[in-house]
């Protein structure tokens, strides 16, 4: 299915994500040989419409590579679409399933958390409500690896108001 092009990610120019990776190295390194940098955080989150709090420039790399946090910094966050269907919504899930190999597929998990009402609408690509961390199970005792939603149960979870996690 093609989607419209407000609920595709936003192409990211080498300028941008040059100009971000320098932001990263900056705050690093004033963390590095200060021990602070709030005045660069706050005008790298200006910079980038984003949110990151001083931990992330501290530890990203324990989750992701800096490659892969100058992708995600150097990427607007996406805003709601208006009059978006359960086709389109679908489709944009079936795009931020990791196995698909959509490059992409972490600002279709942006889009998608910003056009339904669910807070972390899509963890439930991995995780579904009532998911217990402590056990690995689900819905009363399933085992994670149970868990195959299909693109479309995910958008009805995530409409009902049920995030993942």
């Amino acid at each position: 299915m093609d989607l419209r092009p407000e609920l595709m990610p936003v192409p990211i120019d080498d300028a941008r994500r040059e100009a971000v990776r320098a932001g990263i190295v900056r705050i690093e390194q004033a963390l590095d040989r200060h021990g602070e940098a709030a005045d660069l955080i706050h005008a790298f989150n200006t910079f980038t419409g984003r949110d990151y709090a001083e931990d992330m420039f501290r530890h990203y790399w324990r989750s992701i590579s800096l490659d892969d946090f100058v992708r995600q910094a150097a990427r607007p966050k996406p805003a709601p679409v208006a009059n978006v269907t359960r086709a389109e919504l679908a489709e944009v899930v079936r795009r931020a399933m990791p196995g698909n190999g959509d490059s992409e597929y972490e600002a279709y998990m942006e889009i998608f958390d910003a056009n339904v009402p669910a807070a972390w609408a899509s963890g439930l690509i991995f995780y579904p409500p009532g998911y217990d961390a402590a056990t690995n199970t689900w819905d009363g005792g399933r085992p994670i690896s149970e868990y195959d939603p299909t693109p479309e149960q995910i958008v009805d979870l995530a409409l009902a108001g049920r995030g993942g996690g």
